[in-house]
C-alpha cells in the first residue's frame, strides 16, 4: 500500500529546466497568436493613404475614457463581490457545534478574507493605456509608421514585423499591419489581456478615428473612439 503513495523527488535544478520550458512555451504562443491576428493585414501601405501629419483631438466628438473605465470596472467589482457572496452562503457563516468540534480528527473552520483584484490599480492602469493623448502625429513611409503621441517620444512600426514592449499593463507582443486604408496595432499581454488600436481617416470628413479595443480577463471588453482633426 506504501509503494502507491511513493513520489519521486524533484531536483530544484529539474523543477527551474521545466518552468523555464513552460515560459518559452507561452512566449512562443503569444508570439504566434499575434502573428494569427495579423496575418489577415497587409504589410504595404496603400497608395491613397492620408494618415500623415499632425492632428488635434476633438473632445467633445469623442468618448470619455475616464467614464467608460470607471462603468467598466464597476461592473468588474460587482461581479467579483457577487461571487464572494454566493461563496459564502449568501453572506452567512456557517456555525461550528461543540459536537463537531469535539468529533476526533476535526478542527476549527476559520473564515479567511478571500483577497480581490487590485481594482483601483487596473482602473489607473486602464485610464494610462486607453487615454486619447491631446495630438497625434503619424509618418507613413513605405515600409515604416511612425506614432508620436502628443510630446512624447515616437515609435516606429514595421507592418508584418512582432516585438515585445513593456508598458503600463505589462509585457507585450506588439504586430501591426494594414487593412484596407487603416493602420493596426495589436498587442497581447502575458495576462492574457489584448488590445487592438485602429487609426483610419473618414475621407469624406477628413477626421481621423483612433479605435482601442481592449480585452481584459477581469473587466471583459472596452472600446473607446476618438476623434482628430488635422492641425
Amino acid at each position: 500500500m506504501n509503494a502507491l503513495h511513493t513520489r519521486t523527488p524533484v531536483s530544484a535544478a529539474s523543477l527551474r529546466r521545466a518552468l523555464r520550458a513552460r515560459a518559452l512555451a507561452l512566449g512562443a504562443a503569444a508570439i504566434a497568436a499575434s502573428v494569427i491576428v495579423c496575418g489577415c493585414a497587409s504589410t504595404k501601405a496603400p497608395t491613397d493613404v492620408n494618415l500623415t501629419g499632425l492632428w488635434q483631438l476633438d473632445t467633445a466628438a469623442s468618448d470619455n475614457v475616464d467614464t467608460r473605465v470607471a462603468q467598466a470596472v464597476d461592473r468588474a467589482e460587482a461581479r467579483w463581490r457577487q461571487r464572494v457572496r454566493n461563496m459564502s452562503y449568501g453572506g452567512r457563516s456557517r456555525a461550528v457545534s461543540g459536537d463537531e468540534m469535539g468529533q476526533p480528527g476535526s478542527e476549527p473552520v476559520i473564515a479567511a478574507p478571500l483577497i480581490g483584484p487590485d481594482f483601483a490599480g487596473l482602473s489607473q492602469h486602464l485610464r494610462q493605456i486607453l487615454g486619447a493623448p491631446p495630438s497625434l502625429r503619424l509618418d507613413i513611409q513605405e515600409e515604416t509608421v511612425t506614432i508620436q503621441s502628443d510630446h512624447l517620444p515616437s515609435r516606429d512600426y514595421q507592418p508584418g514585423e512582432s516585438f515585445v514592449r513593456f508598458d503600463e499593463y505589462g509585457n507585450a507582443t506588439v504586430s501591426c499591419g494594414w487593412s484596407g486604408s487603416a493602420f493596426i496595432v495589436h498587442q497581447r499581454y502575458m495576462s492574457h489581456a489584448s488590445m487592438t488600436e485602429r487609426y483610419e481617416v473618414d475621407t469624406k470628413t477628413g477626421t481621423l478615428t483612433y479605435t482601442r479595443e481592449l480585452k481584459d480577463p477581469t473587466v471583459g471588453s472596452i472600446e473607446l473612439k476618438s476623434v482628430y482633426h488635422h492641425a
